[in-house]
């Protein structure tokens, strides 16, 4: 089954850049994108995605408030944190959020398919 992926982040070069690596990755779809934190909320209740590949860093909404917002409305998508910010001292945090996983940006390619695969195996 087809991994179907929303990618969040407030940069389009860094979303076009994102697409045009996933669209290679057998066996993933991107369904939606969206530019800052209430976007990102929209997409997941829109798409119903098995993804969300969220930077935390985003305008309006913060990464770390939509993935709050998407654990107390009890959605199903999983999330992918895609973030510059230091992996030791976030990823713990995350994950207890209710991230399946954490890549800091500037990680392979295939680095970060095989988590939103992971993720979407879990």
């Amino acid at each position: 089954m087809r991994c179907r992926v929303v990618i969040a982040d407030d940069y389009a070069a860094m979303r076009m850049l994102i697409r045009a690596t996933l669209e290679d990755a057998e066996g993933i779809d991107i369904v939606g994108e969206a530019a800052d934190g209430i976007e990102a909320i929209a997409a997941v209740v829109q798409y119903a995605p098995d993804v969300l590949l969220l930077d935390l860093a985003m305008p309006r909404v913060d990464g770390l408030q939509v993935l709050a917002h998407l654990k107390q409305e009890n959605l199903k998508t999983n999330v992918v944190i895609f973030s510059s910010r230091s992996r030791d001292r976030l990823a713990p945090m995350l994950l207890e959020l209710g991230a399946s996983a954490y890549v800091e940006k500037g990680a392979a390619p295939e680095v970060l398919t095989r988590a939103i695969l992971d993720a979407h195996a879990a």
